[in-house]
């Protein structure tokens, strides 16, 4: 079932989680236009010892979310694997100290009863899982509708 949250009995899940997805574009995006999110696909992931999933992206998406019901000390992986060309084009700068925002990947814990909000087009993955212990996930994609950008700027865009 890759419409899990359209059960009526996880229905104020899903309403918890475009709440949570309006509180992330407001405070990360923090733009001018009033848009709203609205949930398209939802699907549970359940990972077993030396189970993952490959590296990738969630295409027809602006923002994703990984409610993680069930785990014990395992993580995710985000790599942006262009972040030195972003940073210094055609150059080769590494940093003092590495953290998510330049370095080409990092690893967040996750914990039970969280809930990772990110941008769709962010590379991530799970690493093949050591412990025992099952892993149970639920993840999401979203949608935007509403108007962006401006007239004046010849970005005016009606996505109703």
């Amino acid at each position: 079932n890759t419409f899990v949250l359209e059960e009526f009995s996880l229905l104020s899940l899903k309403n918890e989680f475009l709440n949570c997805v309006s509180i992330f574009d407001k405070k990360i995006h923090n733009h001018n236009n009033e848009v709203n999110y609205s949930i398209t696909q939802s699907w549970i992931n359940t990972y077993d010892r030396n189970d993952f999933q490959s590296i990738h992206i969630h295409p027809n998406s602006v923002l994703s979310g990984v409610y993680y019901y069930k785990t014990n000390d395992d993580i995710i992986g985000f790599s942006n694997q262009s972040i030195s060309c972003k940073l210094f084009p055609a150059f080769s700068i590494d940093p003092k100290n590495f953290n998510m925002f330049n370095g080409s990947e990092f690893f967040l814990p996750v914990h039970s009863n969280s809930l990772i909000i990110f941008p769709s087009d962010l590379l991530h993955y799970v690493p093949q899982k050591q412990s025992t212990s099952r892993r149970i996930s639920l993840s999401f994609n979203t949608k935007i509708s509403g108007i962006v950008g401006d007239v004046e700027s010849l970005t005016y865009c009606n996505l109703n």
